[in-house]
């Protein structure tokens, strides 16, 4: 293995990737990786690009200067653990149709766009313990991705922590999300997912924020000292549980809930069984995680 702030590896042109990899089991492990720009379409390259490959390796890699950092296609079955990925014109990592990958402990910051970006049905991948700042958003799933677990990251300094557009039942677990730009965790047209155990705190706007969000279970988070709301349940969001929720010197409202006679808030700790379609529980609490469904 190289030393990455010895070894480093620069796009032999601008206009491609650094690391174009088609092949299953391939590892990549200790360079640095640097300048891969934008071709003539205006596409933006990575210092690691993979494209269909399965049953690989991204390790201890710095990525640094580049469109993306690291770039998985329709791959499944890798490991990215243990890399560097700042100073990226869009994203420092992103998957597209890619599931059963395992994100963890990388570092992750300076990126215009997001840290990590899990899109268009990515299902089953595990995200732990990465750290994200400077990013535009932290953690971002759209579009039809279940079945994530996302546990134990940090994120901060960021305009948003984790947010969730069109994608259900995954689950997220004592992540902090503080000193962010909006709110620390945000869920916009999503369902079925758990928040457990998260913190949330010192955001600029919300620390949980649901819109048009429904049948989903918030427990034991702590959304303290935001600017505005600790929890917000908000714009046709129905059906939602909160349970032993703390949320406490929030500027507006500690739990703020739109339409209280769809969705139920309980403070007393007790949990009670996740019944979406019947009733909502909301309260305020400690730390979150989101029950996912698999991305198909």
């Amino acid at each position: 293995m190289k030393n990455p702030v010895d070894t480093i590896i620069y796009a032999a042109n601008s206009e491609d990737d650094v690391f174009n990899v088609v092949a299953d089991n391939v590892t990549i492990n200790g360079f640095g990786i640097s300048d891969a720009g934008t071709d003539q379409y205006g596409d933006d390259k990575a210092g690691i690009y993979f494209d269909g490959v399965n049953n690989s390796v991204i390790k201890k890699n710095n990525v640094f200067s580049n469109g993306y950092g690291i770039f998985l296609l329709d791959s499944c079955n890798n490991t990215l653990t243990e890399n560097n990925a700042y100073m990226t014109g869009i994203d420092g990592i992103f998957l597209w149709n890619s599931s059963n990958n395992k994100l963890n402990n990388n570092f992750i910051n300076a990126t215009n766009h997001e840290g990590i970006y899990i899109y268009t049905s990515s299902s089953n991948n595990e995200i732990s313990n990465n750290t994200v700042s400077y990013a535009g958003f932290g953690i971002k799933l759209v579009y039809l991705c279940e079945n994530n677990t996302i546990t134990n990251n940090t994120i901060s300094n960021t305009d948003l922590g984790i947010f969730l557009r069109e994608s259900s039942r995954n689950f997220l677990t004592s992540n902090i999300a503080n000193f962010n730009g909006w709110s620390g965790i945000d869920l916009e047209y999503s369902t079925e997912n758990r928040l457990y155990n998260n913190t949330v705190n010192f955001n600029n706007n919300n620390g949980i924020f649901l819109v048009e969000s429904s049948d989903n279970k918030l427990d034991y988070n702590n959304a303290s000292n935001n600017i505005e709301y600790g929890i917000n349940i908000n714009n046709s969001s129905r059906n939602n549980i909160l349970i032993g929720n703390i949320a406490n010197s929030n500027g507006k409202e500690n739990i703020h809930v739109v339409d209280p006679e769809n969705n139920t808030v309980n403070s007393s700790g007790q949990e009670l069984p996740f019944q979406g379609s019947i009733l909502t529980i909301i309260a305020i609490a400690s730390t979150a995680l989101i029950l996912g469904k698999r991305c198909r």
